[in-house]
């Protein structure tokens, strides 16, 4: 992700429409948008970051690489669907917040 956001693999253009974005409709970042392979996620700190990521059934990732640079991957092995009841969605919700804070933190919290 360093690699793609520095500029190091792709030219200016190529990256500048990889960073042309839509609403992502996302819950638990209303403000994160779309384009093409990322996703940019507004920082608390301020700022955004750029990334990408995604639940499939026993994992949930998330990556981005902030303004200054600094990349952060998170793993989890559990959904929260699998530890939380499914018809909850507000503890649902709250689970996946999780991941998204320590994607926030870990960013501005260098």
């Amino acid at each position: 992700m360093q690699g793609l956001l520095d500029g190091s693999l792709l030219e200016d253009e190529q990256l500048a429409e990889m960073q042309t974005t839509v609403p992502a409709g996302d819950e638990l970042w209303p403000e994160a948008t779309y384009g093409l392979g990322l996703q940019s996620y507004p920082l608390s700190c301020g700022g955004v970051a750029w990334g990408l990521g995604g639940d499939i059934p026993g994992t949930q990732t998330r990556n981005a690489v902030g303004p200054d640079g600094t990349a952060v991957t998170i793993a989890v092995t559990a959904l929260p669907w699998a530890v939380v009841d499914q018809t909850d969605e507000e503890k649902l919700l709250e689970q996946y917040q999780i991941v998204v804070d320590a994607l926030d933190e870990t960013l501005c919290d260098k």
